[in-house]
């Protein structure tokens, strides 16, 4: 029952998401780079966003039920870190992050959150394979396919007891998924954004710096409240007009 509710709140989100982010269609010619988020979340022939955010867990979300200790503020921090720093370096950052955490994770949270960690990931791969236009894209059906080699090294590890290493798997594999989730997308426009405005000094219009100003806030504002498409747009369009 669980897994069928979730699978039907991803399903909802992504019908939601589709349609609002292809009415931005410059979206996709711009984001060429290997290994950028944006890139992998915005294929040419999706048009759309898989909306997974808000159902998988994350490393900041287990530390706050976990309790956060000053080591555990540390994995955290190397987490954030990792998705800002170069692309081939993210993934080794978030592994060492993982493996920090881990431990502490486990001695507090036990086997009930890597058992619901696998619960959520069997549901958010189940509703990605069922709609074909986004699980024939291969950028996404490779991180899909990885998720779900993870998810059964999870339920492995379960059947050891070794809950440590489950949560590490579950981790991972919330973090294939979750690098084309749109609030990662929000994320990278927005720090795109923020960094343009701060060095455009005398370069930009001061029409040009308010509009962005306000793009920006309207992004932030569509994140406090989990407007997704609406956010995406925002913080894509701030980006754009401050990087011309």
């Amino acid at each position: 029952m669980m897994m069928a509710s979730s699978r039907r709140s991803i399903h909802r989100a992504l019908r939601g998401l589709v349609g609002t982010v292809s009415t931005a269609g410059i979206l996709v010619g711009c984001q060429d780079a290997e290994g950028d988020p944006v890139a992998l979340l915005l294929p040419e022939d999706v048009g759309g966003v898989l909306a997974l955010g808000a159902e998988l867990p994350s490393l900041p979300d287990l530390a706050a039920r976990a309790g956060v200790t000053p080591e555990m503020r540390r994995a955290v921090d190397l987490w954030e870190a990792s998705w800002t720093a170069d692309p081939a370096e993210g993934p080794g950052l978030r592994s060492e992050a993982y493996r920090s955490a881990a431990p502490e994770l486990a001695r507090v949270l036990g086997p009930t959150e890597a058992t619901r960690m696998s619960t959520a990931l069997e549901a958010a791969v189940a509703a990605i394979s069922s709609v074909g236009s986004i699980s024939s894209d291969p950028r996404i059906s490779t991180e899909v396919r990885r998720a779900r080699q993870l998810r059964g090294r999870v339920d492995r590890a379960l059947e050891d007891g070794d809950i440590a290493t489950a949560l590490v798997h579950g981790m991972e594999a919330s973090d294939a998924l979750r690098r084309f989730s749109p609030s990662q997308a929000v994320e990278a426009y927005l720090a795109k954004a923020r960094t343009a405005l701060a060095v455009a000094g005398d370069s930009l219009s001061e029409a040009d710096r308010d509009r962005a100003t306000r793009l920006l806030e309207g992004a932030e504002s569509a994140v406090a409240q989990r407007d997704w498409p609406r956010a995406v747009q925002r913080a894509y369009y701030a980006s754009q007009l401050l990087a011309r």
